[in-house]
């Protein structure tokens, strides 16, 4: 099931509570979390096709974004990592990424609520 409107503007709740906690932009933080637990595709680009695919790619929003880990095992390639937006996420990859951000949270002195309380706040029946 895809990820809910609720999940997702809570994830921006959060996120902007970090983003002010550190003192840095919430898409920042937000490209952090979807590198360290977002949904991502390890791709052989051939080298003469990876700058453009990396633009391609990036057009897609602002969580989507590529990683070059330099030369692949194929001759004549290179290894990207290619990141997916929270967008295109399940409810279980939502909770995960949502989870991270919770603990964090935590960790900074950041009150969180359940994602159920936010819901009731938000009324959405999504």
């Amino acid at each position: 099931k895809k990820r809910s409107l609720s999940q997702n503007a809570y994830l921006w709740v959060l996120l902007d509570q970090v983003a002010a906690k550190v003192n840095r932009s919430k898409e920042d933080i937000y490209k952090i979390y979807i590198k360290d637990y977002g949904v991502f595709e390890p791709l052989p680009i051939r080298n003469d096709a990876v700058d453009r695919f990396i633009n391609n790619w990036s057009k897609n929003g602002l969580g989507w974004f590529c990683e070059d880990l330099g030369e692949s095992k194929l001759d004549g390639y290179t290894k990207l990592i290619a990141y997916y937006g929270s967008s295109t996420y399940n409810t279980a990859e939502m909770k995960r990424l949502i989870d991270a951000v919770i603990q964090d949270c935590e960790e900074l002195g950041i009150q969180t609520m359940p994602l159920s309380d936010f819901m009731l706040l938000q009324n959405d029946n999504d």
